[in-house]
């Protein structure tokens, strides 16, 4: 063996050994530093150069042309190429690179530029990544990985460890989508970021600085372990929902659970949980288009259990349902008018007797009134108030009626009344407390206009005395009415008929001395008299008795003398 001591013999560039031997490089000490060996039996050094560490001039190896891996300070070590620096490891362990790239970025370039790890297999499924592990005592590792799905198409995947077993937990595909939990994500159309977990529930958690960052701080959009998805806001505030550009909010949910549709906040005096308000026409539109007769529904539930869902029976006159109309006064809103549905007798298992009431507030308050109600027999009742039929059959005369028609006389009937009976009907019964006072009664082929006239009714019964003298001071005239001036008919005038004051209403020449709004009269309308023909009958008749008794007296007479 030749030993060469390079500090005893200078100008050596190269040292050769024979096949087979070993070269031995010592210190100046003679301890042994290096040992090479060449399979090939020559191993040839163009360059090599590794200076001490404590100087802090450039040391380092050379390999080829413009590459090597150098110390220029300290502690830290440096690869060059193309001479370079690319990679830089400092003397905390921190790896970087410094290097200035010309490459504008573009969504479409794939220059090389950076960092590359690079698999050259061509089969489906195959990956090259970066791994990054952490730990000595069961150490977890993290990969990002390229993974070829086809010609020019890859997805990217992130891994992670959970007890030493890696899981795939992000994966954007080729295509631009996102999905986790291990899926490659689908979706019908467009782009999709798809989360998914096997049995536990799927949550996008998202915070501010306002919120806090702990598990119940922000808002969640999460798809639970069942069939069911939830939107949560945990924070004491709304929920908008905005389209067709900035601010432009459609649709809020409140913090107290009230959903606005085209408005942003609730008005004090609107308590319901669906509110659409806006400056604009609005409305509710229920459509159904189905091949049968089935109508779109708006069902009103009632039960007097206190809890969602329970089953506890109402009781007779509960509300089970209220729609009603609102005006604002200038201050606040209030009801004006009203429909409810309430229970009408006492209900039971498949029994819900019902009514529908019909309410109204009075000019000059804010109390709501029942007008009307449909019974559960069917009956409509009329609550003391008028019920009106056509829009003028209470205007003009001097009083309005508790029930009105306008009618065109020449082609309808104002009241139609059809007895379906072969015999005597009522088509109307007059009642005075609980006693019946009059009726008219129609049969197959006349009609009867009845009063009272019950002896059992009647008391401190005498004969009509005078009864010619008073019939004389009748005065029936022919006279037409001025309304119709072609038209000539018997009569009285009313103030005239002193005989029988009951059968006159009113007093001669009488006009209304105010306003009396609820009888449709103003002050000095004239108030007309009236007369009931029929209370003349017992006078006529009680005069004409007379004057058969003095024609048959004299009669009497006549023969008397004829027979003498």
């Amino acid at each position: 063996m030749t030993v060469v001591r390079p500090n005893s013999i200078a100008g050596i560039n190269s040292i050769t050994v024979q096949t087979g031997q070993a070269l031995n490089i010592h210190d100046a000490s003679g301890n042994l530093i290096r040992n090479i060996t060449s399979s090939s039996g020559v191993s040839t050094f163009s360059s090599l150069h590794v200076g001490a560490g404590t100087t802090t001039s450039t040391q380092g190896i050379s390999v080829g042309t413009g590459c090597s891996i150098v110390s220029t300070t300290v502690n830290q070590l440096e690869l060059y190429t193309n001479s370079s620096q690319r990679l830089k490891i400092t003397s905390g362990g921190l790896i970087t690179q410094s290097n200035t790239w010309t490459n504008t970025y573009s969504a479409t370039d794939t220059t090389h530029c950076g960092y590359q790890v690079h698999n050259l297999s061509d089969t489906t499924d195959t990956y090259a990544a970066l791994r990054l592990t952490s730990g000595s005592s069961s150490p977890a590792t993290a990969q990002i990985a390229s993974v070829r799905k086809g010609t020019g198409s890859n997805d990217i995947t992130f891994q992670l460890e959970a007890s030493n077993t890696a899981k795939e937990a992000l994966r954007i595909t080729s295509d631009g989508h996102f999905g986790t939990g291990g899926v490659t994500p689908t979706t019908q159309s467009g782009r999709v970021f798809h989360i998914h977990a096997g049995a536990a529930q799927q949550r996008l958690h998202m915070t501010n600085n306002t919120t806090g960052v702990s598990a119940t701080d922000g808002f969640e959009i999460i798809v639970e372990e069942g069939a069911n998805t939830r939107v949560r806001n945990f924070e004491a505030g709304d929920m908008a929902f905005d389209t067709g550009g900035t601010d432009n909010e459609i649709m809020r949910i409140t913090n107290g659970g009230k959903l606005l549709l085209a408005h942003t906040s609730s008005h004090t005096d609107m308590h319901g949980k669906i509110q659409v308000c806006s400056a604009t026409s609005q409305g509710i539109d229920i459509a159904r288009y189905t091949a049968n007769a089935h109508p779109p529904y708006l069902n009103l539930f009632k039960s007097r259990n206190g809890t969602t869902g329970g089953n506890t029976i109402v009781q007779d006159d509960d509300t089970v349902g209220y729609i009603a109309g609102n005006g604002n006064d200038g201050s606040g809103f209030h009801s004006c008018a009203a429909i409810a549905f309430r229970i009408d007798g006492t209900p039971g298992n498949d029994d819900m007797p019902g009514r529908i009431d019909f309410e109204t507030v009075a000019d000059g308050g804010t109390t709501i009134t029942n007008r009307m109600s449909i019974l559960n027999t069917g009956t409509v009742q009329i609550m003391s108030e008028l019920l009106s039929l056509g829009s003028s059959a209470n205007t003009g005369g001097a009083s309005s009626g508790m029930l009105g028609f306008e009618f065109a006389g020449n082609v309808k009937n104002a009241i139609k009344t059809r007895n379906t009976h072969s015999g005597n009907g009522n088509a109307m019964v007059m009642i005075t407390g609980s006693t019946e006072v009059g009726s008219i009664v129609q049969n197959t082929s006349s009609t009867t206009y009845n009063t009272s006239s019950d002896y059992r009714l009647k008391e401190n019964a005498v004969g009509i005395t005078s009864a010619i003298t008073r019939l004389k001071t009748l005065k029936p005239y022919r006279f037409n009415w001025k309304s119709d001036s072609s038209t000539t008919v018997d009569g009285f005038f009313a103030h005239e008929v002193t005989a029988v004051p009951e059968a006159i209403k009113g007093t001669k020449d009488a006009v209304a001395s105010e306003d009396i709004d609820s009888l449709n009269i103003k002050k000095d309308d004239p108030i007309y008299q009236q007369i009931d023909h029929s209370k003349l009958v017992p006078l006529l008749t009680a005069a004409l008795q007379d004057a058969i008794t003095k024609i048959e007296t004299l009669e009497t007479e006549v023969a008397a003398l004829k027979s003498s």
